[in-house]
């Protein structure tokens, strides 16, 4: 593998870090969205009331 570095597991639904954002998997992709909103300086918080997203308590 080069020169690269060992991940580390961190068990929550969305990670992200300076350089990367990703998810548990493929069943995830409104929390995935909704951070990368917030990476990229957009407040998601009326797009998540009016797609029920917190209703549904963000599962």
């Amino acid at each position: 593998m080069g020169g690269s570095s060992p991940g580390k597991f961190v068990k929550e639904v969305v990670v992200a870090d300076e350089n990367l954002i990703t998810s548990i998997g493929p069943a995830t992709p409104f929390p995935m969205v909704y951070k990368m909103a917030e990476v990229l300086g957009v407040d998601p918080s009326d797009v998540k009331e009016k797609t029920l997203y917190n209703f549904a308590k963000g599962k």
